[in-house]
């Protein structure tokens, strides 16, 4: 939880977006703050996959698909270095599942729930780790598997979808 200090001193009022009155603006005039922490947190990763992603973190959750995870933390590091390349595909695949569902659990959030400074630097962490699995993967590879997690969820890796 924030304490009152880093609340007071590292927050901005919430007002409405130029564009989308509905939403909360961010820092960029022409961005929602989803927007633009969604845009900051792909930003590490190539434009194909920043193109394959934004749209489907943009979009509300399916909590049938994405339920919250227990295990989200608030502290996220990069990998060490080379700490992915003896890793078998299949588990590179469960990190990128993980991953993702640790991002959009970050960016549904509600702010009174995690100040901007770690938000911030929780998106700056996913977006590292996010990079660190496509060079494991491959820009293509990651693509595909990004495709089909958008797709299946977190659920069925969990055994926890409905229906």
């Amino acid at each position: 939880m924030a304490t009152t200090l880093e609340t007071t001193i590292f927050t901005r009022p919430a007002r409405p977006s130029a564009w989308n009155p509905a939403a909360q603006a961010g820092p960029h005039p022409w961005l929602t703050l989803r927007e633009w922490q969604a845009r900051a947190s792909l930003h590490p990763l190539s434009r194909f996959l920043r193109w394959v992603l934004l749209d489907w973190l943009l979009e509300p959750t399916d909590l049938a698909l994405w339920p919250p995870s227990a295990s989200w933390a608030r502290v996220r590091v990069p990998f060490l270095p080379g700490s992915l390349g003896h890793k078998s595909d299949d588990v590179v695949i469960d990190l990128v599942r993980e991953e993702l569902a640790a991002l959009r659990q970050t960016l549904d959030l509600p702010p009174q729930k995690l100040s901007g400074l770690v938000r911030n630097g929780l998106l700056a962490a996913h977006g590292r780790r996010l990079r660190q699995l496509e060079d494991r993967l491959g820009t293509e590879r990651m693509a595909v598997v990004v495709e089909l997690l958008m797709i299946e969820g977190n659920c069925a890796a969990r055994g926890e979808c409905a229906g």
